[in-house]
């Protein structure tokens, strides 16, 4: 309560600094990123996705709470550098429903259930057979809700899950993600605060002490931040992130019955580790590796690994 307490001080100060000033826009990144294939899941709304190579494995790429597929530049440029790994697969990675260039719809259908079910007809449409799941952290709540519920005795059941620092159970709601679900505040904080120091402050939360933030990243994550429509799409998300029927998946992890590694930072302080074993535990012949000295965000600190 005190380090929630401090960071609204810290919040208020910053908006009476600025004058209430707007977001600021990363100008000088609208070059660099810009919106690349389209998959329409309904009438007017779609998913923005790149894709790379040509190996006969999909590999579906899905980013975390407040991020974009840019999440995974690292790992993609780890893997293209890889010999052995570049003409493996085909590499898809989304920027899952309000995110990132994807179509940010004004309604509440944000629950990583609505976000499985939307992966799953990516899956279908595109007839993706026995791809690789990768999730990290909101993602890995889609990938794990998406094997369960819907592709479960299917032709379409995922070869192999890989879920990094997952959301798998129900659990205390991390100060970012508690801030966004208070009504007017949640707005206020967004709407008032320059995009660079909301990404800067959260990237330290989630990154282990002493991990070197780059005004790169800074600047990547402050970009996608300022985009229109960010705003609302992320509070919905905060707002409504849990399904109604999360025991029944739970109790479906012990089906699970594809390949499965699970990878944990040490020192997690949004998701612990305890989690990660927990989920080790459930998941039958599951494989466990924990990233030592390695916080949240495994993509974007230890990408190679």
């Amino acid at each position: 309560m005190i380090e929630k307490a401090f960071f609204c001080a810290i919040l208020a100060a910053q908006i009476a600094l600025s004058g209430g000033c707007a977001t600021t826009i990363v100008k000088d990144m609208d070059d660099k990123y810009a919106p690349a294939l389209r998959f329409e899941y309904t009438d007017g709304e779609y998913l923005n996705y790149e894709k790379r190579g040509s190996g006969a494995i999909p590999l579906l790429l899905l980013h975390g709470f407040g991020s974009s597929l840019r999440n995974w530049d690292d790992v993609i440029e780890a893997i293209e550098a890889r010999g052995d790994l570049k003409d493996e697969f085909t590499i898809y990675a989304l920027d899952m429903k309000g995110a990132g260039f994807s179509s940010k719809p004004r309604d509440s259908r944000y629950t990583i259930a609505d976000n499985a079910a939307i992966l799953t007809e990516f899956i279908e449409k595109l007839d993706l057979r026995g791809a690789v799941l990768v999730g990290h952290s909101l993602g890995g709540g889609v990938a794990l809700y998406a094997t369960v519920e819907f592709l479960h005795e299917t032709k379409y059941y995922p070869s192999e899950l890989l879920l990094i620092d997952a959301a798998c159970y129900p659990t205390d709601f991390p100060f970012f993600v508690s801030f966004l679900r208070i009504p007017v505040l949640n707005y206020l904080l967004l709407s008032g605060l320059p995009s660079e120091f909301i990404a800067r402050r959260a990237l330290s939360k989630i990154m282990a002490p002493g991990t070197s933030i780059t005004p790169e990243l800074v600047k990547r994550y402050a970009f996608f931040n300022a985009l229109p429509g960010h705003n609302y799409a992320l509070i919905q998300t905060a707002t409504n992130i849990m399904p109604e029927n999360v025991e029944e998946l739970v109790s479906g992890y012990q089906d699970i019955y594809c390949r499965t590694v699970i990878i944990w930072g040490q020192n997690d302080k949004v998701l612990p580790l305890s989690l990660g074993k927990r989920l080790h535990n459930d998941i039958p012949d599951s494989e466990l590796i924990i990233l030592e000295g390695c916080g949240h965000n495994p993509p974007e600190e230890r990408p190679a690994e």
